[in-house]
């Protein structure tokens, strides 16, 4: 008696695991697999301004490109005038502008609140680097600054006026008007420039880097990102996001 019912129990287990094993099919998968976690949503902080019809609303935006999304939107500081330049290093956000007697300003992303500030920088791009630091650029200027202002490096470029900067570990991007508007690869130690790359935009303005591509906004207000060995289109994603949208920074759940 004792030896069928632990036979009926083993039998009772076995077609339970079964079960829990078989498809939306009723085909068995062969092995039990813990349910897929889900991923994390793509998200993009936007710097925001009416365009010249005085349409859309100021702001820097949290966009969540997975759900289509405007999650929030935070006030852009009155000191920041002609706002252009905005990059989030997964504690704090830092905006600039290129208006006269602009600085660069470090918020708290949650409430816009204003944590530091680097005073008489004029800036139309900003991209944040490990151990605390910051490149800007103004014109046709880069320089490379501690999260306290203290000058580190600086050199020119060929081009007349820079509209955006983006970096990762081992090079620095920069963005140009033109006819067509290309991007242009540097190497952070050597300063050497390696590459131009044109997009088939015109007056582009806001440019990022996310993972192994370049991502740049569009005149639609549609977010294109390119890879950056091929240079291929990668996807575009649209924003639905009314007004001119000056500076595009990656959302970071921490900084790394």
């Amino acid at each position: 008696m004792k030896t069928f019912c632990i036979k009926n129990l083993f039998l009772i287990l076995f077609s339970a695991l079964i079960i829990s094993c078989e498809d939306d099919n009723g085909n068995i998968d062969g092995q039990c697999n813990a349910p897929a976690q889900e991923t994390s949503d793509v998200k993009w902080w936007l710097l925001v301004r009416p365009d010249n019809n005085d349409v859309g609303k100021p702001g820097i935006y949290l966009f969540n490109e997975t759900k289509s999304t405007v999650e929030y939107i935070l006030n852009i500081p009155a000191k920041i005038t002609s706002p252009h330049a905005l990059d989030h290093d997964g504690k704090s956000l830092w905006i600039g502008g290129m208006g006269n007697n602009s600085s660069i300003l470090e918020l708290n992303p949650e409430d816009g609140s204003v944590r530091s500030e680097i005073k008489n920088i004029r800036t139309g791009g900003i991209a944040c680097d490990k151990n605390n630091e910051l490149w800007f650029s103004t014109y046709s200027g880069i320089y490379k600054i501690t999260y306290n202002g203290v000058k580190l490096d600086s050199f020119q470029v060929s081009s007349n006026v820079i509209q955006d900067i983006a970096i990762n570990s081992k090079k620095l991007f920069y963005l140009i008007n033109g006819e067509y508007d290309h991007i242009t690869e540097v190497d952070k130690i050597n300063k050497q420039e390696h590459s131009n790359f044109n997009i088939n935009q015109t007056a582009t303005y806001a440019f990022a880097i996310r993972g192994e591509n370049l991502v740049v906004i569009d005149d639609f207000n549609d977010i294109n990102q390119f890879n950056i060995e091929t240079k291929e289109l990668v996807s575009v994603d649209f924003t639905n996001i009314k007004g001119w949208i000056t500076a595009i920074a990656p959302y970071k759940e921490n900084y790394d």
